[in-house]
């Protein structure tokens, strides 16, 4: 499997996606798109109402839309219902063809631009939404009904299991929810890192028989410490498995842009797996990602004042803490232009974060809940479901059911220091304990350091800036951005422009409000 080419990535996000639209007008439905789509893959179950895997589907039959998604609500799909029309896809770009009024969700974007991704079923316009979890949405001559089933939100059921006992289990689990997702054939994959969700699949995958022939890994530029790429290289060795290590993308202002594109300007600051999507997309039949696996098993964020804030339902002080826990807020003062900042005080943050977070006060780990059905199903699903949606199959191994319900039925001392995962980890596959994990206490440095990669990125947005003009500029303060390009140009400055990913999406999502309107 060939390294991608700088063309091959450039083309990310240029194939069509899916959608469908039907309006009622005069008594007769006017038809757009595909009327019948399936997206993702089920799993199938022996036991269980629910289908597993992750997946949406819609279907016409002639009167009636019917739009149905799994469990977890992890594939995209927006929808509007405005008027008497219906529209919906995988793609928000889709969506806004229809007769949204494509006015900014401020209370929404006010949490976006503080946390870096929205929350619950927001996104940057107020008629424009993202499938709830385990929904069934329903359209008939112009009238809507969204049904959104409970979530996973609601467990409450824990588990008395010892942690031997425990370990056991995920064992025994882990193993059947891979033995459930077997590729079709052998042109699979497993993007590898140097923690423990990727190389866990994978360990699981050759132990059952099937062995990919490559798996890639994406090398970080200087500074970084490129534990990655030293743990890959210890696991694909001893596995006899072939190793593709990958640059990141050549342009980090390209990537940023492309970036709020392919995640339906939803964010997440993905730029970075730009060139294993091009390595994949199209070229393999299946791959396997590790999401949810650290927050479900490793002890992620589960400690510390936000728990305590959670457990004592201080749920105001929760989401101040979290809102400025990024230090994006005079960041965002800085790059935003002043009315639409103004337009987005923290008060108005928090009072949105607050109504999500009262959604998992009753959850058997609240906080493990609001990371998984905000951060990981919002932002890092994007990954898997957006970025990498090309690929035919992705399976998700941690998001089996039974899996995922004994998960979060654990005690969360259990996971602390990714104690739990390790363990099992070492009792399923003793042969490879000697296998280190990523050293999270080295420290990244500027050795090596390619200082024209932020140079060049600097002068490409700068040129972008120029291009948009300064009418196309209102979302941001161009009398900051331009100044700071040049200063920042000017003296080689070695820290990449953190400014660039506010400031791009800001720009994108203006104008992407203004068409049709100017």
């Amino acid at each position: 499997m060939a390294v991608p080419t700088d063309q091959e990535i450039e083309r990310l996000g240029s194939t069509a996606k899916p959608f469908f639209s039907a309006k009622f007008s005069a008594g007769k439905v006017v038809l757009q798109g595909l009327g019948n789509c399936t997206l993702g893959k089920k799993v199938p179950r022996t036991t269980g109402d629910l289908d597993d895997g992750i997946f949406l589907d819609w279907h016409w039959d002639g009167c009636r839309l019917v739009v149905r998604n799994d469990r977890f609500g992890l594939y995209p799909l927006f929808y509007s219902c405005v008027g008497s029309e219906v529209w919906v896809s995988p793609s928000i770009v889709e969506v806004l063809r229809g007769n949204s009024k494509r006015q900014l969700n401020l209370p929404a974007l006010a949490v976006f631009y503080r946390l870096g991704h929205f929350v619950g079923e927001d996104t940057p316009f107020t008629d424009v939404h993202f499938l709830p979890p385990n929904s069934i949405l329903t359209w008939q001559d112009g009238k809507s009904i969204l049904e959104a089933g409970p979530n996973a939100s609601d467990q409450t059921i824990s588990s008395d299991l010892s942690f031997n006992d425990a370990v056991d289990k995920y064992v025994h689990l882990f193993a059947q929810s891979v033995a459930r997702r077997l590729p079709a054939d052998e042109n699979f994959t497993v993007p590898i890192s140097g923690g423990r969700d990727s190389r866990h699949i994978l360990f699981e995958l050759v132990k059952q028989g099937y062995t990919p022939k490559v798996c890639p890994t994406v090398k970080y530029r200087p500074p970084a410490t490129n534990e990655d790429t030293r743990i890959a290289r210890l696991i694909t060795a001893k596995l006899g498995i072939g190793h593709v290590e990958l640059n990141k993308p050549p342009s980090f202002f390209q990537a940023v842009l492309k970036d709020v594109h392919l995640t339906n300007y939803c964010g997440g600051g993905h730029g970075w797996i730009l060139p294993v999507a091009a390595m994949l997309n199209n070229k393999v039949s299946t791959m396997y990602d590790g999401l949810a696996g650290s927050v479900l098993s490793g002890g992620f964020m589960l400690a510390g004042a936000k728990f305590e804030f959670f457990r004592a339902q201080k749920l105001e002080e929760l989401a101040e803490l979290i809102l400025r826990e990024n230090r994006l807020e005079e960041a965002n003062k800085q790059v935003l232009a002043k009315a639409l900042y103004d337009s987005m005080p923290m008060d108005l943050a928090i009072k949105r974060l607050v109504t999500e977070l009262r959604k998992h006060v009753s959850a058997r780990n609240p906080m493990l809940s609001f990371n998984f059905w905000n951060r990981t199903r919002r932002c890092v699903a994007s990954i898997p479901f957006a970025i990498l949606s090309e690929i035919p199959v992705v399976y998700c191994p941690y998001l089996d059911h039974e899996l995922f319900d004994f998960l979060v039925s654990l005690d969360e001392c259990m996971m602390a220091g990714n104690r739990l995962h390790d363990e099992t980890i070492r009792r399923a596959y003793p042969q490879h304990a000697d296998i280190p994990f990523e050293d999270a206490t080295l420290k990244a440095t500027f050795t090596n350091f390619d200082r024209t990669y932020y140079r060049t990125s600097r002068k490409e947005f700068a040129s972008y800036l120029m291009r948009r003009g300064w009418s196309g500029l209102d979302a941001v303060r161009p009398q900051y951005l331009f100044p700071k390009l040049l200063l920042e140009w000017s003296q080689n400055v070695a820290a990449s422009p953190w400014y660039m990913r506010t400031a791009l999406h800001a720009i994108e999502v203006d104008a992407l409000r203004r068409v049709g309107q100017d």
